[in-house]
């Protein structure tokens, strides 16, 4: 046995069980609701049962039969209430006569039978709205098989009671004061009789003989022909004799009606043997799938699985595994080119069709209203535009036709075939397929589509990376920190601005350009105590700020006491030092006071010694001469000291000086007369000297010019003469520099020594002056003393007067220092004001005063000494402003910020590029491209089957078919015996090489699980079989299915119904094995699911969710479900303000009801009365009505009829209603217990919750289907329906439901703790509506801010919120709607609080849910426009900028609506 077998058994099992729990098997009429025995209808007085039935299957098909039995009246009360569905003899009856007894009764069993019809017409009316399935029918003959009869083979206990055939029909039932039934027959032809295929099954199981090929009539002219073949293949099966009521002599016309007479079915076994009785049984008979067993058998038998369907059966093969190798780490990234959305998708949507294409398995989690349609035909189109074929599988007619309509709404539905019914169906889908190849050569291509797609495909990634690199500017990138760019500027906007000079003249923004946030946040603590120290100690006055400069601890040592006494002596010390001050210059601080005093006194003395020894000229001359010209000059006059030195005692020659007074020669002339001297002396008395006589002549003409003639003696009383009077020259020439005066004639060399020395001794005071630093800031005075002897004297004495302060400052300065409380700053600037000639002592005296706050001052020092250096200065500053605390950390807060937000500002180009008017543009054209796309795709889409099916279908010349697809257009004939049943047509084509041409024309199909598997080969004919509404689809069903394709999608809500299951005990195994191995284990887990949604979830299969819930126009319908079942995921599309109802959506209405029988009058007479009001509207809302059981049910229906035949008018809005169809789906009025209104949705829902106290007051909490299991997922459904209002009528005290215990942590909710919880919630829903509406109508007008709770608040939102009341006066609530649906700032409209002017978006959307930020952006955008908002985008770096023009423009806006 295969690992499967077992699994694949149990499977098999589950099958067989539901056809022997259901009706095909078990037909009893007797106490059901669905079914009657038609022998019953004689009652109506009318024709006979059997004239009914035979005339049913004459050529007419038709049978209208009257009610006959009159309405017994008498006078003075006797009758019954009009038109009732239930009436009781007990009223008079001891008034009534035997007669009018008899008269009573058959009027009430007529009325009896009436309602029991229109009940089973109402519920096949729902249930082929539901499914798509014809199920009213008329079963005739029976088959009994008496309980354990054929026990060997089956260990059935169950007593076998099934129609051998089956007639299908359609009854219209006529109310009012003639009433009467309309019976026609549904089918036609093959169809007018079916055999009951579950009784086909059974026999087939307890035989295990195949169903021979019976007689088929395809013209439906020989009914009974067909029905006796039917019953002869039963008997012989059974080995039974042919009924005498159908035998017939040999060679007789089988085709001939046979002389009926109906017998009633028997309510227990009348007999041990199995027989075939002559009854009929009219009702509701839902067909059994042979081909569903027939697959399971197969797959039981074939061993080893391939597919999906192994994934199903055998535990360690995933179905999470991408599809194909192309799937790369990028495949979260939107790649538009891949993107093949033939429709309108949210980016869940738009996740879940990528998921479907890249991998072999998906479970698509879709809570009601979330799109699952939509997202199942975007699917579908991916397929399709990617050349594959898909296969949608659903129970409900109704998500098939929704599918099918959006399809063909699209263009696509002539690739579709929706197939609800294999042989209703089959003419139009036949006819729709001829028609298709007869206008192939004729249907255009479309290249032109396929060029546009990939021009807007790129285009749209290019718009798409654009807006991807912004988003991630903004969210995704992180400083530091941690925080985004949007958060820091929230964060920064949500400060106040300082009020402090130092924040306001940028200063202290300056000072904090290098601080990190997260360098100011984690010394915060910090800085808080510093700040409070600061606002202790009175820092911006206390004067020891300025010069405290001892350590903590020095400090510490000392008591205060003593640190006074030593201050009070710096302070006398300054009171002596301030007395000294006075008119004279003051000290340069760069200097020592003492060397300066110093060299004071030296100049001093130098003046007074010196000063009359040159005269102002001379000093005039030279005190503005640099000092390089100075000391050149000092050079020279040293250098001529001793010169002057040598001629002391050797004075010139009297008589020769005299010569040359004046002028004086120059030293040329003197040299030239000393050298011919010179020459001469040389060749004197020498005995040649007669030949030098131009020698001789030389000196003969210079002593000429002294008067001397030419001998050796004058010679050289000349030459001394000469060389006395060369060096006198050269003294002239430099007390004539020195002085510039020049002498006249030969002065004396007294007054040439004279000269020297005082010139000598200017220049070294000069010198001096110039070159001691100690002089410099006197240097000007003393040069001016130099030059004017007048003001020399008060120079010299008030120079006198700062020597003497200066040793006070020196003591002063000295007690300063030696105390060692002060800054070595702060004693330099006290020395500065010292040489300044300034008193200190006014300065020194506070610090006695404050000498107390001198330690808080010393650890406020100490603690900015701990901070970041970054910190010191602009904390500092806060201080000396005497800012406060909370004031001081905002103000840092922000500034850091500042810095922060502009290092990423600078760091990122991104942000710096990011232009609002850019952006928007950007946006249009993305939304745009988005729409255009859409129809490019279905264009595409069609052009490429199109090409295949012409490539195919078409011969070489291209206008006309070829072979095969004449060959297809044969298999689709209609008529005649070449007609083909559809699973005749498919399987013919499966030998077609190149596949089936069927399946271009048609590639996408949908249809049952049923159908499937009868009209399909199990082969894997798709490239996907989609299942919706998966948690309905039976696993035992589903796996059939499975096998018609490479990869699956399941869709569907585990929080929803199950499907019903009435077979449990058939099944279960009372000594069930332990697993022993993990396939075991698997195989019993697997077993244990009913559902194909679940039995995926046990899997490792990839899921998605679709979160974004569109059917509730408030957001309050879905709330409770969203809260209580999705983990609050749901995404609601809230309305525009404007648009809210002003009634609360979730309406409760107390009827204050009793519990009797099983139903609630008074709740009924409120949904009557409700239906009416609601139906008088001008423009009524679709309705929809569910209760808690089925006696309810019918007490409303009863209810609607009376209403309606009393009230014309409402008798035909209530037609209307009923038959009323939407946009692609059914929106008729229904009334529904909670099991069958999965599926369903209406504009209004009713909801009776039927139960309440019984007629003695007492209230029981018994909750029918709510408190079994899953009763919880029943009332999710039920609360789900709605989209505009619920009306939640009750008679539950609300002592009961609001008494409602805490449950335990992790426990499950009942049902009935939910139904309590609900209630609660609709009561709280209803008095926040009143409470809104009085709040409203009293508020004033006035800017406010609410803050709506949010899962990721925008401080920016917020702080924007605030800013715009606070200086525009405009009110707003911030984070109005939802998580993925924020508008952050929604501005109030000034005149009307109940309506927004402008809603305000702040970047990119804060929802991390979202698949891809850019695609939720424009969704959400698009969605809000639609909702009727008006829309305001706000940067935060353009915002940052320039707050206060951000402010402005939003202002603006909001004028421009109001005006």
């Amino acid at each position: 046995m295969s690992d499967s077998s077992k699994f694949l058994s149990k499977m098999l099992d589950r099958l067989y069980a539901s056809l022997l729990s259901g009706p095909g098997l078990n037909c009893r009429p007797q106490a059901s609701r669905q079914r009657i025995d038609m022998s019953l209808l004689a009652r109506l007085q009318d024709q006979t049962p059997e004239a009914i039935f035979l005339q049913l299957l004459s050529d007419q098909h038709h049978v209208k039969v009257a009610a006959k039995v009159p309405e017994p009246r008498r006078e003075g009360g006797f009758g019954v209430a009009a038109s009732g569905r239930r009436v009781t003899s007990k009223e008079a009856s001891n008034a009534l006569s035997p007669e009018q007894e008899a008269a009573l009764q058959a009027w009430e069993q007529q009325q009896s039978l009436l309602n029991k019809l229109r009940g089973i017409v109402e519920d096949a009316r729902l249930y082929t709205q539901d499914t798509g399935v014809h199920i009213l029918n008329v079963g005739f003959p029976i088959l009994s098989v008496p309980a354990g009869c054929l026990s060997k083979s089956t260990n059935t206990t169950r007593r076998i009671l099934a129609p051998i055939a089956f007639i299908p029909i359609q009854i219209t039932a006529k109310a009012g004061l003639s009433q009467s039934l309309v019976i026609d027959c549904y089918g036609e032809g093959a169809d007018l009789v079916v055999p009951n295929t579950a009784l086909l099954a059974w026999l087939e199981q307890q035989t295990g003989k195949s169903n021979i090929d019976l007689f088929a009539d395809e013209e439906g002219a020989a009914p009974w022909r067909e029905i006796r073949e039917l019953v002869a293949y039963v008997c012989q099966t059974l080995s039974l004799q042919m009924p005498e009521f159908l035998a017939q002599p040999e060679g007789a016309d089988p085709a001939v009606a046979p002389d009926l007479k109906l017998t009633a079915v028997p309510k227990a076994d009348e007999s041990e043997k199995p027989a075939i009785l002559s009854s009929c049984v009219l009702g509701l008979f839902p067909m059994a799938n042979q081909s569903l067993i027939r697959d399971t058998q197969e797959m039981h038998g074939q061993g080893s699985l391939s597919g999906p369907v192994s994934s199903f059966l055998r535990v360690g093969e995933p179905l999470s595994a991408p599809h194909t190798s192309s799937t790369s780490s990028k495949a979260h990234q939107v790649i538009a080119a891949h993107e093949h959305l033939v429709s309108a998708a949210d980016p869940f949507q738009a996740q879940a069709v990528r998921l479907a294409r890249e991998h072999s398995g998906l479970v698509i989690h879709g809570p009601p209203g979330t799109g699952k349609s939509q997202t199942i035909a975007n699917i579908i189109g991916d397929h399709l535009a990617r050349g594959e074929r898909a296969l949608l599988v659903c129970d409900k007619r109704t998500a098939l036709d929704v599918v099918a309509h959006r399809l063909q709404h699209l263009g696509l539905g002539g690739l579709c075939a929706l197939v609800h019914d294999p042989q209703r169906d089959r003419r139009d889908l036949y006819k729709g397929i001829r028609e298709q190849l007869d206008g192939l050569a004729e249907a255009p291509l479309n290249l032109a589509a396929v060029a546009n797609l990939t021009k807007v495909n790129s285009e749209l990634q290019e718009l798409h990376n654009t807006l991807t690199s912004y988003y991630h500017a903004l969210d995704s990138s992180t400083v530091e920190h941690g925080h985004t760019f949007h958060a820091l500027v929230g964060r920064w906007l949500s400060l106040p601005s300082s009020e402090f000079k130092a924040a306001d003249s940028g200063a202290l923004m300056d000072a904090l350009s290098g601080t990190r946030l997260d360098t100011l946040e984690g010394h915060e603590r910090h800085l808080h105590e510093i700040f409070e120290r600061g606002h202790a100690c009175l820092f911006p006055t206390n004067p020891w700020v300025a010069c405290v400069g001892i350590a903590l601890s020095d400090y510490m040592a000392r008591s205060v006491d003593r640190w006074r006494s030593v201050l009070a002596d710096v302070i006398a010390a300054a009171q002596t030092a301030d007395s000294r001050v006075g008119n004279f210059p003051s000290f340069d601080g760069n200097q020592s006071i003492k060397e300066q005093a110093s060299a004071r006194l030296a100049v001093i003395h130098e003046f007074s010694t010196k000063s009359s020894h040159w005269s102002p000229v001379l000093a005039a001359r030279w005190v503005h001469q640099p000092l390089e010209a100075v000391a050149r000059a000092h050079s020279l006059l040293a250098e001529a000291v001793p010169i002057l030195d040598s001629l002391s005692g050797h004075p010139l020659d009297t008589e020769l000086a005299a010569v040359v007074q004046e002028p004086i020669p120059t030293l040329l002339q003197i040299n030239t007369w000393a050298a011919a001297i010179e020459a001469y002396l040389e060749i004197a008395g020498k005995w040649y000297s007669f030949v030098y006589s131009a020698r001789r002549e030389l000196a003969r003409a210079a002593l000429g010019c002294f008067g001397l003639t030419l001998t050796p003696d004058h010679a050289t009383r000349l030459k001394q003469f000469l060389a006395s009077l060369q060096v006198r020259v050269k003294l002239y020439a430099l007390c004539e520099q020195i002085t510039g005066v020049k002498p006249v004639g030969i002065p004396p060399d007294s007054l040439i020594a004279d000269t020297v020395a005082a010139s000598k001794s200017l220049l070294e005071l000069l010198t001096s002056i110039q070159t001691t630093s100690a002089l410099g800031n006197i240097r000007a005075l003393l040069l001016d003393a130099l030059v004017a002897p007048e003001r020399r004297d008060n120079l010299l004495l008030a120079l006198r007067g700062s020597v003497e302060r200066a040793e006070a400052i020196e003591t002063l300065l000295g007690k300063v220092a030696s105390c060692g409380l002060f800054s070595s700053a702060w004693c330099e600037q006290l020395q500065q004001e010292l040489q300044q000639n300034c008193a200190v002592q006014p300065r020194l005296a506070p610090l006695t005063q404050h000498i107390s706050s001198l330690e808080t001052l010393l650890r406020l020092q100490s603690g900015l000494d701990e901070l970041d250096p970054t910190l010191r200065q602009p904390t500092l500053m806060l201080l000396e402003q005497g800012a406060g605390i909370e004031e001081a950390i905002a103000a840092l807060r922000k500034g850091a910020l500042e810095a922060e937000i502009g290092r990423h500002l600078q760091r990122n180009p991104q942000l710096q590029r990011l232009d609002t008017v850019r952006l928007q543009r950007i946006f249009d054209r993305y939304r745009v491209l988005s729409e255009e796309k859409k129809g490019l795709t279905c264009q595409v889409i069609l052009h490429r089957w199109r090409s295949r099916q012409k490539d195919r279908l078409l011969a070489s010349t291209g206008t006309r078919l070829n072979n095969l697809a004449t060959e297809l257009r044969r298999r689709l004939t209609l008529r005649g015996e070449r007609a083909m049943r559809l699973r005749q047509v498919i399987q013919t084509g499966q030998g077609t090489e190149g596949g089936d041409p069927l399946f271009d024309l048609c590639p996408v199909w949908m249809a049952s699980p049923e159908t499937v598997a009868q009209i399909f080969p199990r082969l894997p004919l798709f490239d996907v079989v989609i299942f919706d509404e998966a948690s309905q689809c039976r696993l035992e069903e589903a796996l059939a299915v499975l096998q018609r394709g490479k990869r699956v999608v399941i869709a569907g809500d585990p929080q929803q119904l199950p499907p019903t299951r009435f077979f449990e005990a058939a099944v279960t195994v009372s000594n069930e094995e332990e697993p022993e191995t993990d396939q075991d284990l698997f195989e019993q887990q697997q077993s244990e699911i009913e559902d194909l949604l679940n039995a995926a979830l046990n899997l490792e299969i990839q899921q998605c969710y679709l979160d974004v819930h569109y059917r509730s126009r408030d957001a309050n319908l879905i709330q409770f479900s969203n809260q209580h079942f999705y983990e609050s995921r749901l995404q609601p599309i809230p309305a525009h303000p404007s648009q809210l109802r002003r009634l609360a959506a979730i309406r409760l209405i107390h009827a204050d009801g009793t519990y009797a029988q099983q139903s609630n009058e008074k709740e009924a007479t409120a949904v009557c009365q409700l239906i009416k009001e609601l139906l008088a509207q001008d423009n009524p809302p679709s309705i929809g009505v569910a209760c808690f059981n089925v006696a309810q049910r019918d007490v409303i229906l009863d209810h609607l009829d009376r209403a309606a035949a009393d009230d014309r008018d409402f008798a035909a809005r209530l037609t209307a209603a009923r038959n009323r169809v939407g946009a692609g789906s059914f929106e008729g009025l229904f009334v529904k217990n909670l099991e069958n209104v999965q599926g369903d949705e209406r504009d209004h829902m009713i909801i009776s919750t039927t139960y309440g106290p019984d007629q003695g007051g007492r209230f029981f909490r018994r909750f029918g289907p709510l408190g079994r299991s899953g009763g919880g997922r029943r009332l999710n459904v039920l609360v789900t329906r709605a989209r505009e209002a619920i009306h939640l009528i009750t008679s539950i005290p609300p002592t009961v439901y609001r008494s409602l215990p805490n449950l335990p942590a992790g426990s499950i909710p009942s049902g009935a703790f939910l139904l309590f919880a609900y209630l609660q919630y609709a009561e709280t829903i209803s008095k926040e509506q009143t409470a809104k509406q009085t709040k409203h109508s009293e508020e004033q007008q006035v800017a406010a801010v609410h803050i709506c709770p949010a899962a990721l608040p925008s401080q920016f939102a917020q702080a924007l919120g605030t800013q715009l009341a606070k200086q525009h006066t405009l009110g707003s609530s911030v984070q109005w709607g939802n998580e993925g649906f924020c508008v952050d700032v929604a501005i109030q409209h000034p005149a009307n609080p109940d309506d927004v002017a402008l809603g305000v978006l702040c970047d990119g959307p804060r929802f991390p849910k979202a698949p891809d930020p850019v695609e939720w952006d424009l969704f959400r955008t698009t969605v809000l426009e639609r909702q009727g908002w008006k829309l305001h985008r706000i940067w935060t770096p353009h915002f940052f900028r320039d707050p206060e023009g951000g402010m402005q423009a939003v202002k603006r806006e909001v004028q421009g609506k109001v005006a």
